[in-house]
């Protein structure tokens, strides 16, 4: 692994070289992904940047159900040219795989909010457990694409309907496939149990004013190293197209939003080194295209 120089400029530039074709073997399971994306895209840089342009694509036609062409290209194109996706095009990391994953999730999740059929519920779930080989998040966003329909009145009758056809053997097959990969991977999941507990522990022993002075200091942290990166005009752009979409009441619009509420744990500790641009790898597969997605 090279680190190159260790700096916090905007210039400063981490590049991993991993000898295997993705760097994000967090457990034993996930190489069941890594081969089968490898066998698929034998190129080296075919393997980094397919999963950007399925990424792009995905976003292109999220942006699509709710803008017009123009509109969806425009967000397309910015997120291609912006920092985080340039960045991780240049890497072997989990994100390139994750970010196509997520994206595809959100945009299958609206499908079936909007017109509930059982070809996009499997490709639901499908995405869904895909990603949580590839990326350990992706049992927050399994359960919350899985829990979410149940909260819209269509899709909800629809699942009611299907709950021993389809919604049963959904949960069943996570389940199984959660607890298969506890099972090989069990030191993994100790050392995530131990860190829990020690932040938890951490956060009853200081006061709650300590607890608050701490989160908005984390906080501002991100939002410098956003503003360093020209990220933060979409963050405040997203921001407002929230407060609309919510007065509207559009919730279908709002659903990918919904997607990625458990990750926003990373604004407060994203548990990764603080160099930049190093930690901005926490919000690039999940939150970011999505605050693109909201700015358009």
């Amino acid at each position: 692994m090279d680190l190159g120089k260790h700096s916090t400029s905007p210039d400063f530039f981490i590049r991993v070289r991993a000898p295997s074709p993705h760097n994000f073997l967090w457990a034993p399971l996930s190489g069941l992904v890594s081969t089968f994306h490898s066998s698929v895209f034998r190129d080296s840089r075919s393997q980094i940047l397919s999963p950007l342009f399925f990424s792009l694509t995905g976003l292109f036609l999220l942006l699509r159900r709710f803008v017009s062409m123009p509109f969806a290209a425009a967000g397309s194109l910015s997120l291609a040219l912006s920092f985080p996706i340039l960045w991780i095009s240049e890497q072997t990391l989990s994100e390139n795989l994750a970010l196509a994953l997520f994206i595809i999730l959100s945009l299958q999740l609206v499908r079936f909010l909007e017109r509930p059929k059982c070809s996009t519920w499997i490709t639901i779930v499908a995405a869904g457990s895909f990603l949580f080989l590839v990326r350990i998040e992706g049992i927050a966003f399994f359960l919350v694409a899985t829990m979410l329909p149940f909260f819209f009145r269509e899709s909800r009758l629809f699942l009611r309907e299907r709950f021993f056809s389809l919604v049963l053997p959904s949960a069943t097959f996570f389940l199984a496939l959660f607890t298969l990969s506890i099972g090989v991977s069990t030191p993994f999941y100790i050392t995530i149990a131990k860190a829990l507990l020690e932040s938890f522990s951490e956060s009853r022993l200081s006061g709650n004013s300590q607890m608050n002075f701490s989160a908005l200091s984390s906080i501002g942290t991100r939002l410098t190293l956003f503003a360093t990166y020209g990220m933060l005009p979409v963050f405040i752009l997203a921001f407002m197209s929230i407060s609309l979409l919510v007065r509207r009441r559009n919730f279908l619009a709002l659903s990918p939003l919904f997607l990625t509420l458990p990750v926003f744990f990373y604004f407060l500790s994203p548990h990764i080194a603080s160099d930049h641009p190093w930690v901005v790898r926490r919000f690039t597969f999940s939150i970011w295209p999505i605050v693109v997605f909201l700015a358009f």
